[in-house]
């Protein structure tokens, strides 16, 4: 699919991410409307997980094919950087870190990977959890790690050290089918579940 952008609210858009000179092809593999794009033949591997820098929309954070990547013109160029374990499915900017290099959370798998001060820590999920459905995170607005919420289709994990420690949270209930978990950016202490 690439990465596309958009510079006046959505009325247009442009790939960006593959280079669009450097397409070889484009393949429908299926009916339900995928599409694969290919470069020198290859297909062109998918991202995983994006974030946009809070304070330079043209710094760019990007999983593709379990690898972190940063981009600091509009995601015309990549720079790779940390291979993730459990690979990355959702990224979170802290707000209050330095703007020249970020806290950065990365939710894998099932485990939460974090880069401060340019040192990566991979931090394990928890236990018995090989996949989160969903995941939903935010960081107090008085400052402190990010409080992740990982769903799973029969229960809901908390850490709120960024990930260092996981509680289960209050069972809903014999037979409960959770599909969707929410929270605020910045007031993580409410959150929903579908």
């Amino acid at each position: 699919m690439g990465l596309w952008r958009s510079a006046d609210s959505g009325r247009s858009w442009n790939l960006v991410y593959p280079d669009p000179s450097s397409i070889s092809g484009v393949l429908m593999p299926d009916d339900h409307a995928g599409v694969v794009l290919r470069v020198a033949g290859s297909p062109v591997p998918p991202m995983t997980a994006l974030a946009v820098d809070l304070s330079d929309s043209r710094r760019l954070y990007a999983v593709i094919q379990g690898v972190f990547h940063e981009s600091g013109d509009w995601g015309v160029t990549w720079r790779p950087s940390h291979t993730l374990p459990g690979g990355g499915r959702r990224i979170f900017v802290d707000p209050q870190s330095p703007a020249r290099d970020r806290r950065l959370y990365v939710v894998g798998a099932s485990n939460v990977t974090i880069r401060e001060g340019g040192l990566w820590k991979a931090q394990p999920g928890p236990a018995n959890v090989a996949a989160f459905l969903d995941v939903s995170a935010g960081l107090p607005s008085n400052g402190g790690l990010l409080v992740i919420y990982g769903l799973t289709a029969s229960n809901l994990y908390v850490s709120i050290d960024g990930g260092a420690e996981w509680t289960e949270a209050t069972r809903l209930g014999e037979g409960a089918r959770l599909r969707a978990v929410a929270t605020s950016l910045s007031h993580p202490h409410v959150a929903y579940l579908s």
